[in-house]
């Protein structure tokens, strides 16, 4: 495994309230975050928008299927599952624990420069996990 995958895993695995730090380190300051629901972060948000998750799934867990790294580029591909158990904080309000289980997948495209991680564009389907929590409904069969 090479540095920029390994450094990119690294920082997948830094989920907890505790880790904030630990990503501070190998992540630069003017990182390029973009994640969905939440548009343009910061490394303070980034935080944040990670907390959101480790309340709501506090025993969450996520699983790198496959990583490729090209050029400066690293592009991980996991699998992510948790049952929502704790308050699920939304634009709309608190979303109390339903108690059931969300899977789905995500995929980050990282660029690494100099031991640090420069650029982050995270993607997963939101509206597949609401609807696996009952906050949606099913989609209509065609």
């Amino acid at each position: 495994m090479s540095e920029a995958v390994e450094l990119v895993e690294t920082i997948l695995g830094l989920t907890g309230p505790t880790d904030a730090a630990a990503r501070g380190r190998l992540i630069h300051p003017d990182c390029e975050i973009v994640m969905p629901g939440a548009g343009r972060l910061t490394c303070e948000e980034l935080t944040a928008y990670i907390q959101v998750f480790s309340t709501a799934f506090p025993r969450s867990e996520q699983v790198v299927d496959r990583a490729l790294e090209v050029a400066d580029s690293v592009v991980v591909e996991c699998r992510w599952f948790g049952t929502h158990t704790g308050p699920f904080a939304t634009p709309q309000g608190q979303i109390p624990a339903t108690g059931r289980t969300a899977r789905t997948r995500l995929c980050l495209v990282c660029r690494v420069r100099e031991g640090q991680v420069v650029s982050i564009h995270g993607y997963w389907d939101q509206l597949e996990m609401l609807r696996q929590l009952g906050l949606i409904p099913e989609p209509e069969a065609v």
